[in-house]
């Protein structure tokens, strides 16, 4: 079998993903706030990668081992929405479930749990989108600093989206729920 070679880029992309993956299976609890970083930074810049969907579930679970279950929940979230197909999707699906079970509020189980639901469509800008509209609508309290950073996210790998408009002012709308209003005026201005 003749492998295909890959280029500089993809080979050094191929050894940073590596990299991450084995010094994060044996990383203490110090080490792993170090490399969680590096990780939201590899998937940044790597979102087609085909090991993109493995390393948003391996971010989830860094920040679940870090104690921060609401910051887990929306990656495995955002994992279920952008990557509905990837092979570790089930393994996502699971640890979801843990989580939620374990750590959730009650009263926002049912929303997560909606949330968690197998899009009908493989097209990942319309499904994280509208993940966010409806989380920051309905737990836009409880996850609010998780919520902000995914946004951020969002707007970063997709920023020619159509619907940007009302993806921003929802973002603009959970700054206002959450009193932050220096940050949801820039946002309603920005959608204006």
């Amino acid at each position: 079998v003749i492998q295909p070679t890959l280029s500089p880029a993809e080979t050094l992309k191929k050894y940073e993903w590596e990299f991450l993956n084995s010094s994060a299976a044996a990383a203490d609890e110090d080490a792993l706030k170090l490399l969680l970083p590096h990780l939201e930074d590899w998937l940044a810049a790597n979102p087609e990668h085909s090991a993109a969907a493995e390393a948003l579930l391996l971010k989830a679970g860094v920040q679940y081992k870090l104690g921060d279950h609401k910051s887990a929940l929306v990656s495995l979230l955002r994992q279920l929405q952008a990557y509905p197909e990837a092979d570790s999707s089930e393994r996502a699906r699971r640890l979801f479930g843990e989580i939620s079970a374990r750590k959730a509020d009650k009263k926002l189980k049912p929303v997560l749990a909606d949330a968690a639901e197998q899009p009908e469509v493989n097209a990942p800008e319309l499904n994280v989108s509208m993940l966010l509209e409806k989380l920051a609508a309905e737990a836009g309290e409880e996850y609010y600093e998780p919520l902000a950073a995914e946004f951020r996210s969002f707007f970063a790998r997709f920023p020619g989206y159509a619907r940007n408009d009302a993806v921003r002012l929802s973002l603009a709308d959970l700054h206002r729920l959450n009193g932050e209003y220096a940050a949801a005026r820039l946002a309603y201005e920005k959608a204006i």
